[in-house]
């Protein structure tokens, strides 16, 4: 797995790129799947329903004017394999999965998937003071703590941890402010969004055919969802 990511704090963006590369195999995919050939079940090791060898996720994360926030979200994963069949019983064990001579299991790859997702936010404060949650005698309004507390909370800095940032090694009217969400001090706060998966409506299919028999040889029997458009809203408090 390689990773690589992005950070610009001063504009509040970020993004990430992550590449996995992985092979997974089996000699079956379920507990109930029966070996091709009962007197040499060995003979079934192979790659697993799930290998999927290359992955690739990329994430952005960046402001929007008027306030909003947009995340962007895209994977791409290679195809999966699939089992090659020749659709009759050849060696007689009344399971049809036997496969053509010198064909190992799950020896076919269906088609690899690729979708992209796109989610739009919006937060807005409504009012009231929120806090980190610090020691006892803290107003919830704000103001000084109790003076026998006043230079405890005041040396215990940030969160509680000690010395330095903010409210450490003060004292006074700098205490109460270690204990409020900097960047959104609102208490109240309604979040709406939008959010749109599978954004340019990508085809992904999925479950391929491997009977040789079938007229559908080959092809998929379904695919992944469409796009979707959601719209909601959240209220924290």
């Amino acid at each position: 797995m390689i990773a690589a990511n992005l950070r610009v704090p001063k504009r509040r963006i970020f993004g990430n790129v992550m590449y996995q590369l992985a092979s997974t195999r089996n000699t079956a995919d379920n507990p109930l799947a029966l070996p091709s050939n009962s007197l040499d079940p060995d003979a079934d090791w192979g790659p697993a329903a799930q290998d999927v060898r290359h992955r690739v996720f990329v994430l952005a994360n960046a402001p929007l004017p008027y306030g909003l926030r947009v995340g962007l979200n895209s994977q791409y994963s290679s195809a999966r394999p699939y089992n090659l069949t020749t659709g009759i019983d050849n060696n007689e064990d009344t399971v049809f999965n036997d496969r053509p001579a010198g064909v190992g299991r799950n020896s076919l790859r269906g088609a690899s998937n690729w979708t992209v997702d796109l989610r739009v936010t919006k937060s807005i404060n409504l009012g009231g003071v929120a806090l980190r949650g610090g020691p006892e005698g803290v107003p919830m309004g704000g103001g000084v703590p109790p003076a026998s507390n006043a230079q405890g909370f005041a040396a215990q800095g940030p969160g509680g941890m000690g010395g330095g940032g903010r409210g450490g090694g003060g004292g006074g009217d700098e205490g109460p402010r270690m204990f409020v969400a900097e960047g959104n001090a609102a208490r109240y706060r309604l979040d709406l969004y939008t959010s749109v998966t599978n954004l340019l409506n990508h085809v992904n299919l999925n479950t391929f055919v491997g009977n040789l028999r079938s007229s559908f040889f080959g092809t998929a029997t379904s695919a992944a969802p469409a796009r979707r458009l959601e719209f909601g809203a959240t209220f924290s408090f």
